[in-house]
């Protein structure tokens, strides 16, 4: 069995140890090996949780509190703070393969712990958005989400649903970017889109313009490919106009199709255009007056 001096020693070794075929078991009888410490012992305390969800310390060092839940009967209660544990500490700053292999192999960890990520915003250093930030983009949380959800060891529609469901939580806008860059680079089909439509209209009230941009520029993919649900649509819309100039416009160009095919009622459809004058941009309120004439409402 290979030994380490420290855990040091073994942090630097993990993603190699993985690489090369190991099993969990395999990973946590390589743990054993640390000599300066027994890592069986691993402290998993309510304060040490919230001191690993609140500094990063860039490396691996949630590995070793799960192998021990899984082979040693670690009993640790799987708090807001251990899910947090995790987004620091699943791998290191210089490499994914930890985490991949983690989430690859830990089905436990996966689908009981994993998905919360999309519910606990975190703060300061931990968040998906601050890792990744400080993180090489091959290494990140971001690339190891997408290709997990590519090849299918994550739901693919599960992780769409998730961040547009973290989009319409309390997040900053900071920490709410990584859930729509996420989204996008899924590039979602058209029937992947249509299921989560309630959702996308939900994002059109948010307070941050790139979610509200991201739900209306979403929803008008659907429009053209004729699986917009019309009606509450229109009935969702006017937040938009809360929101930016094009996301405010590609939204009356909606309304205004709409409208022509009677596909709404044209009342309906009237005080979902009217809405649009009260937008600070000029621009939108005359393309908002136009469409209302052409509606029949002057």
């Amino acid at each position: 069995m290979t030994t380490y001096e420290n855990i040091w020693g073994y942090y630097r070794d993990m993603a190699r140890v993985v690489e090369e075929g190991a099993s969990l078991r395999a990973l946590y009888d390589a743990m054993l090996g640390v000599q300066s410490e027994d890592l069986r012992a691993v402290d998993a305390s309510p304060r040490r949780l919230r001191e690993m969800a609140q500094g990063w310390s860039q490396r691996p060092n949630f590995v070793p509190i799960r192998l021990n839940e899984l082979f040693n009967g670690l009993q640790v209660e799987h708090t807001d703070d251990y899910v947090l544990a995790m987004v620091g500490g699943l791998g290191g700053r210089h490499e994914q393969e930890v985490r991949l292999f983690m989430l690859r192999h830990d089905h436990a960890l996966r689908d009981q712990v994993f998905w919360r990520v999309f519910e606990v915003e975190g703060g300061g250093e931990i968040s998906l958005a601050n890792i990744d930030k400080f993180s090489r983009e091959e290494f990140n949380w971001h690339n190891t989400v997408v290709l997990l959800a590519n090849e299918g060891t994550l739901d693919r529609g599960r992780v769409l649903r998730g961040c547009l469901e973290a989009l319409n939580r309390d997040f900053s806008a900071y920490r709410a970017g990584w859930f729509s860059r996420v989204y996008a680079s899924l590039a979602p089909t058209p029937a992947e889109t249509a299921a989560d439509q309630p959702l996308l209209r939900l994002c059109l009230g948010s307070s941050i313009t790139a979610t509200v941009s991201l739900g209306v520029k979403q929803l008008e993919a659907l429009h053209k490919h004729g699986l917009l649900e019309a009606a509450p649509f229109v009935e969702a819309c006017g937040g938009a106009f809360s929101g930016p100039k094009a996301a405010a416009l590609s939204v009356l160009r909606m309304l205004e199709a709409l409208g022509a095919r009677a596909a709404v009622e044209s009342e309906a459809v009237a005080q979902a255009l009217a809405l649009g004058l009260g937008h600070p941009h000029a621009d939108v309120q005359r393309a908002a007056v136009k469409a209302l004439a052409k509606l029949g409402r002057e």
